[in-house]
């Protein structure tokens, strides 16, 4: 099959094609706008553009880290994969939820349930943790970092 030039005789999109695509267009942009504007997290993909990212003020602040730590049957403490394929929960999901969770520990039985149910052959926890790790900045710099346990809950 050969590729034919038609240079400046090509005919552009016709005006019945062209005014449903720049409508459709300029709707998804609306969306998106109105969703930043006044929207939720949980209006996704129109949601605040928020929950990409985030800046910190150049005269300083602070970066929190959130995870979730859980104390194995033998003792050791491993870091839950919040992927999505360790508990069935993402990060985001467990942030959301933070204040929740710190106010009601038992919720963290969840996390020992899910493990169980999605991975049977992996040791058990023992004790489910909610950390969260503080980095202050000053001039775009580190000067101190802490770790704070939000919540805490030993497995039934």
């Amino acid at each position: 099959m050969a590729l034919v030039d038609r240079g400046a005789d090509a005919p552009g999109l016709r005006p019945a094609r062209r005014v449903p695509r720049l409508v459709a267009g300029w709707l998804g942009i609306g969306v998106l706008l109105a969703g930043s504007a006044w929207g939720q997290d949980d209006h996704f993909p129109a949601g605040p553009m928020a929950q990409y990212a985030f800046a910190v003020p150049s005269t300083g602040g602070e970066i929190r880290d959130t995870y979730v730590l859980a104390e194995l049957d033998d003792g050791s403490w491993e870091r839950v994969d919040l992927s999505g394929g360790g508990v069935g929960l993402r990060r985001a999901e467990i942030e959301g939820q933070l204040s929740r969770l710190a106010q009601d520990p038992r919720l963290l039985q969840g996390f020992a349930v899910a493990r169980e149910r999605l991975h049977p052959a992996a040791p058990r926890y023992r004790t489910v943790r909610i950390m969260v790790d503080i980095t202050r900045l000053h001039d775009g710099r580190p000067v101190h970092r802490s770790t704070v346990v939000r919540a805490t809950w030993r497995v039934r």
